[in-house]
C-alpha cells in the first residue's frame, strides 16, 4: 500500500513542479534557487507541500519521507523528454501498463 501512496505523492509533486517549471532544463537549473518572496528554495517549498500531503494521509504514510519523494519527483521531472508534463504522462503510462500486466 505504501508503494502506491509513494507513487501518488511523486506524481503530485511532479504536477506541482509543472506549475513552476515547464521544461526539465528549468527544473535542473532553478529548483534550488531561493524564491525571494518566501525565502525558501523551490525544493524546500516542494518538500513542505509534499509533507502536508503526507500529513493528510495520516497513518497510511508512516515511514514515508517527504525529501525522498521530492528527490524522486525532481528525477522524474528531469528525465526523458524536454517537458515536465510529458514525463508525468510517461510515468502514468508505465504505471497503467504495470497495473494491466498484474491483472
Amino acid at each position: 500500500m505504501n508503494n502506491k501512496i509513494e507513487i501518488e505523492l511523486e506524481l503530485l509533486a511532479v504536477a506541482k513542479l509543472n506549475t513552476w517549471f515547464t521544461s526539465r532544463q528549468d527544473v535542473r537549473n532553478f529548483v534550488d534557487l531561493v524564491n525571494q518572496r518566501t525565502g525558501k528554495s523551490y525544493r524546500d517549498n516542494l518538500t513542505d507541500y509534499v509533507q502536508s500531503a503526507i500529513d493528510a494521509y495520516g497513518d497510511l504514510t508512516s515511514g514515508i519521507n517527504a525529501k525522498d519523494i521530492v528527490t524522486s519527483a525532481i528525477d522524474i521531472a528531469e528525465a526523458g523528454s524536454n517537458s515536465v508534463l510529458d514525463n508525468v504522462i510517461n510515468l502514468l503510462d508505465i504505471e497503467n501498463e504495470e497495473h494491466n500486466n498484474n491483472n
